[in-house]
């Protein structure tokens, strides 16, 4: 890569640093951080995913201090997702995959708990996609079983 992309980027991470009073940080130290201990891509991806969290502080009235720790340990700050930088970006995203690991299992089956039977009003149920009608170009049903007493119907 050349110097002059490395000197842009660093311009670019200097004017953003100062726009939202992180003064305190050395922008030069943070980029030769980056470049150094990844490859170019990697590199390309992380000063991405700093811009766009900055840019995401400087859109929102959230306080700084989540970014400003993270830009004060260069190690956390190259290991740090999309998310660690700005939580709150894709958030039910996040929460949906929290969810899904904190599912129950149970013999091995997955059980979803976000229908309730109409039946027995037990909240444990899977799920499959049937496609009804073969040929036809209708989508697919959810097809949905009550774990408890077994009765099923289509969503």
């Amino acid at each position: 890569m050349s110097n002059q992309i490395i000197l842009d980027y660093k311009n670019l991470l200097n004017d953003k640093l100062n726009h939202l009073n992180l003064i305190n940080y050395n922008y030069n130290d943070i980029v030769d951080f980056l470049y150094n201990n990844n490859s170019y891509d990697i590199f390309i991806l992380k000063m991405y995913d700093i811009f766009i969290a900055l840019d995401l502080y400087d859109q929102t009235p959230l306080s700084v201090d989540n970014i400003s720790n993270l830009f004060s340990d260069f190690n956390l700050l190259n290991s740090s997702s999309t998310y660690d930088l700005y939580p709150f970006l894709n958030k039910c995203v996040f929460d949906d995959i929290e969810k899904r690991k904190n599912a129950e299992f149970d013999n091995l089956n997955y059980f979803n708990t976000d229908f309730i039977c109409k039946k027995c009003k037990n909240n444990k149920t899977t799920c499959n996609f049937i496609h009804k009608h073969l040929g036809s170009d209708e989508a697919s049903s959810l097809k949905i079983v009550c774990v408890n007493c077994s009765y099923s119907w289509y969503n």
